[in-house]
């Protein structure tokens, strides 16, 4: 257990307010024309409600809430390192129009007080909370605050009495386009699409790669990995994007994997026995922008300068979500070999899971996934039809036509993850190192995280375990790629 060096025996008070200020005035009327027609008039309410302490630290006294309709505020003392403090609340727009967040304001922190205290306010499931997002009149979004003295100081000191702001202020929708903001959102269609620039400025890209396909609900594919950053784009340009699409399974048949570079899937190999049933799954493909046209494998030739023999920087290749590899099943009386795809990665792909007779393999020599330099490692077996397939830039493993070699596909990415045969495919390899790229992080789901400081600058890497089948901000992605492209102004 780390041991802390008290400096002063004083704790740190916290006084927290957030409220809600309403830009938009309605002034409401009846208005009678000719045989009693009756416009009834709108309103706009946007409120907090449903104020509810969710946990604390056992040595923190109760704190003091209180809830009028536009102020949360609570004060409490923090102790020790690790102590924290959360709440939820909901916010609601009972009225009848839409609003829209036009500024969230954060204050109170100095930076000395950030090396020992963080505070978060974000919506339930870890969303951030951004300017332009929607509360539709009728519904309501919950926010959870956290407070917490930080568990890995060296020392605990005192900070005094401290408080900070967290506010919203929101606008009727219609007045959004007075902030500047718009937003594209690009589903998968299995084709590429252009995008064209109409205003010069910052733009957001967020990608999510796609799934590799399921071989059961047990033997699943890997999921896609979700990239992000900002960068400047020019009016009138135009800039390609291709979205990835979910592999999908072989059960006897070949079949390719999903667009955009995933591997594809073989049906039953030459040379297996007759009584085994064989399931495997195509990898998913990556979702990438670029300044030229073409899938991310024909954009080699663009990849960029490798920087430090770790990563390549690229002006061609804006962004890259990986896809995830498939899952697969063999099974021959009670022989069984299975596993579930890796998951699209940051900076690396992640491993299968691998299942030998309902035991975890864990060797090290076991295929490997994608890295920023090369691609997913396969399963080297004894003879040609127990080999995987490598991946290699912008495609993984295991291609139809392939039918001797792997059965499961590799995810695609900007290098893609190996092909292996029944155990599953592995995850391909996200991007964010083109030197335009700023704010720039990938998340991917239990994957391997940057550590050094040249990772956080260029490849910066975070795991999660949150998954869903919507795009959500710093999700792994089920189903098919996406991509998002949010307007930021000048």
């Amino acid at each position: 257990m780390r041991k802390f060096r008290r400096k002063n025996k004083n704790s740190i008070i916290i006084i927290l307010v957030l409220f809600i200020s309403i830009g938009f005035a309605y002034l409401s009327s009846v208005l009678n024309i000719n045989s009693n027609i009756t416009f009834m008039p709108q309103s706009f309410s946007v409120y907090f409600d449903n104020v509810v302490i969710n946990e604390k630290s056992s040595n923190l006294d109760e704190p003091t809430l209180s809830n009028e309709d536009k102020t949360v505020s609570f004060q409490t003392t923090i102790n020790e390192p690790s102590d924290f403090y959360e709440f939820t609340f909901d916010i609601v727009n009972d009225g009848t129009m839409d609003a829209a967040i036009s500024e969230v304001l954060k204050s109170g922190l100095t930076t000395e007080q950030e090396q020992y205290l963080s505070y978060t306010a974000r919506y339930y499931g870890d969303r951030e909370i951004k300017v332009n997002d929607i509360l539709h009149a009728g519904y309501k979004e919950k926010i959870i605050v956290r407070v917490e003295y930080k568990y890995d100081v060296d020392e605990v000191v005192s900070l005094g009495n401290i408080s900070f702001t967290f506010g919203l202020n929101f606008i009727k929708r219609d007045l959004q386009k007075d902030y500047g903001e718009e937003v594209w959102s690009i589903d998968y269609t299995g084709a590429e699409h252009e995008f064209n620039v109409k205003k010069t400025g910052k733009y957001k890209l967020e990608t999510w790669g796609a799934q590799g396909a399921d071989a059961t609900e047990e033997y699943t594919g890997g999921y896609g990995g979700y990239s992000t950053g900002t960068i400047s784009l020019t009016k009138n340009k135009t800039y390609y994007v291709n979205v990835g699409g979910q592999g999908e399974v072989c059960n006897n048949e070949i079949k390719d994997g999903g667009y955009n570079g995933g591997g594809g899937c073989t049906e039953k190999p030459v040379n297996s026995p007759e009584t085994a049933i064989y399931i495997f799954g195509a990898g998913g493909g990556a979702t990438h922008i670029s300044t030229k046209k073409g899938l991310l494998k024909d954009l080699e030739s663009s990849k960029g300068t490798l920087i430090n023999d770790s990563y390549y920087s690229s002006t061609v290749i804006l962004i890259v979500a990986a896809g995830g590899g498939g899952g697969g099943k063999y099974l021959n009386y009670s022989d069984l070999r299975a596993g579930t795809g890796g998951s699209g990665g940051g900076y690396i792909g992640n491993k299968n899971i691998v299942t030998l007779n309902n035991t975890e393999w864990v060797d090290a020599t076991r295929p490997t996934g994608a890295t920023q330099i090369s691609g997913g490692t396969m399963l080297n077996g004894e003879s040609d039809y127990e080999k995987g397939e490598d991946g290699i830039f912008g495609q993984g493993g295991t291609t139809a036509e392939v039918i001797k070699t792997a059965a499961c596909g590799g995810g695609g990415g900007f290098y893609g993850g190996s092909g292996n045969r029944m155990i599953g495919g592995t995850g391909g390899s996200g991007y964010i190192g083109n030197q335009n790229l700023t704010n720039k992080i990938m998340y991917c789901y239990n994957c391997q995280e940057s550590t050094s400081e040249a990772d956080e600058t260029h490849i910066k890497t975070r795991g999660t375990s949150d998954i869903s089948e919507e795009p959500l901000s710093n999700y792994a992605k089920i189903g098919n790629g996406y991509v998002r492209i949010t307007y930021l102004g000048n």
